[in-house]
């Protein structure tokens, strides 16, 4: 028989099964509210992440739009260059030099083409620092031969305007003195100086420009674990 200690209420003892009865009823109320709060928690948790992710998507999809771009005014203003000094390739044209090859070229946009810092933040942030600093540089470089190319034309128009041409197809013959050839010699000198190194560079920043684009789209891919974004096929050359 169970004996209360001295001085104990036995009115007490009929409270203990209400209170334990209160007690496991605000437990069995308080667990799933709290793995409720815990669940919502997770599920914001992850909106957030996905919400971050596809914002840097958007971002790595505007920088590789501008790599296209770049790219692609690279590789064709090269090209250009090369297919109109194969044009000049014609009997007595051996000694043309590569000013009087290269005719200027419309178009040519000097707008340049910049990455955002968000941009290159997310190449930062995937510690590729090496691949950044050649995405900036390569949009340096290619605004510089765009710029350059345009000066090249302007001073070759300026000076083919002084003897005009006899056309034959796309190429154009100039007949000068001896004399005008005196004249004319330090400005032509010029003229395949700058238009020597401008084809130099568009071959080398084209190459870079496929290089960069490549290792930008291999970098996204592992830094997004996703072997489908940006999985298109550049060109080599």
């Amino acid at each position: 028989m169970l004996h209360l200690p001295e001085g104990v209420n036995p009115d007490w003892w009929d409270l203990v099964p209400a209170a334990l009865g209160a007690i496991l009823g605000a437990a069995a109320g308080a667990i799933p509210a709290f793995m409720l709060a815990i669940r919502s928690s997770k599920e914001t948790l992850e909106r957030d992440r996905i919400s971050r992710m596809e914002a840097q998507k958007a971002l790595a999809l505007k920088a590789f739009v501008k790599l296209l771009q770049i790219t692609n005014g690279q590789i064709s203003i090269r090209d250009h260059i090369r297919d109109m000094v194969h044009a000049a390739d014609i009997p007595d044209n051996e000694e043309m030099t590569l000013w009087q090859r290269v005719m200027p070229i419309g178009g040519v946009s000097i707008e340049p083409v910049r990455f955002e810092a968000d941009e290159i933040a997310l190449l930062i942030a995937s510690k590729d620092i090496e691949l950044a600093n050649d995405m900036m540089l390569l949009a340096a470089r290619a605004h510089a031969n765009d710029i350059s190319l345009v000066d090249y034309g302007n001073r070759r128009r300026s000076l083919g305007d002084e003897f005009g041409a006899v056309m034959e197809g796309e190429i154009g013959t100039t007949f000068v003195s001896q004399e005008q050839h005196r004249r004319i010699a330090p400005r032509s000198i010029e003229l395949e100086s700058i238009i020597t190194q401008i084809s130099k560079n568009y071959e080398d920043d084209s190459k870079l420009a496929l290089d960069v684009t490549k290792r930008f789209c291999a970098a996204v891919q592992v830094h997004f674990n996703d072997k489908t974004f940006l999985g298109v096929h550049v060109v080599s050359e």
